[in-house]
């Protein structure tokens, strides 16, 4: 059941950001705009504060509290206290934030290297917009999405302290598991062997999905 937990928490993540990612990267590599440093800057700022200080900051904001819940009430979009906090969806949202930046980076290089021409080419054959984006962008771009999503993946399934601090005790990840075992119980075989089991896990579901992708 953890383990299930875990990859499901690692695949919703990943998703998440890969939806997000690709228009901003897309955005970013393609704008000429005079913002485009403040936008990098965006993009690039969960990974310029501590780990531990910025899991705080989103406790300050998704607690029963908190500024989510004060803002949803005083917008009347809610009547009752939504709980953000100790569950799958808070833990969610923290690590959608802090792992925005592995999806775009690596996308932002790739579609920078698809040259705009071959775009512009489809499009004066006839092409839509979306049916460019679908039998062009995307599958030049297939190299980012994946490298993204790999690393949003790993790093999802084997986050700690998101999980320690906004999961509670109603959301144990593998990780969360395996540091109970091995620093509260003293149980080092079974944590070593949970740490094995999540590692063999992380490779096959990596090895499995750039099968998957690489037809396409």
């Amino acid at each position: 059941g953890v383990l299930g937990r875990t990859l499901a928490l690692g695949a919703t993540v990943t998703v998440i950001t890969l939806i997000l990612g690709y228009p901003l990267a897309y955005h970013l590599a393609r704008t000429r705009s005079k913002w485009k440093g403040l936008l990098y800057t965006f993009v690039l700022s969960p990974l310029l504060v501590g780990l531990v200080v910025r899991t705080f900051g989103w406790i300050v904001i998704l607690a029963n509290n908190g500024i989510a819940n004060q803002t949803m009430k005083w917008l009347g979009l809610v009547d009752n206290t939504v709980h953000l906090q100790d569950n799958f969806l808070g833990v969610g949202i923290a690590l959608v934030h802090v792992f925005l930046p592995f999806v775009v980076l690596p996308l932002l290089g790739n579609i920078q290297a698809i040259n705009p021409e071959i775009e512009a080419a489809a499009r004066s054959l006839g092409a839509s917009r979306f049916k460019t984006f679908i039998r062009v962008t995307l599958p030049l771009s297939m190299p980012g999405i994946q490298a993204g999503t790999i690393l949003v993946f790993v790093l999802s399934i084997s986050a700690y302290v998101t999980p320690a601090m906004l999961g509670g005790a109603r959301v144990t990840t593998m990780s969360v598991l395996v540091v109970q075992f091995l620093v509260d119980t003293f149980r080092w075989p079974a944590g070593a062997a949970l740490a094995l089991i999540l590692a063999v896990t992380a490779i096959v579901s990596v090895g499995l999905y750039i099968t998957l992708t690489r037809k396409i």
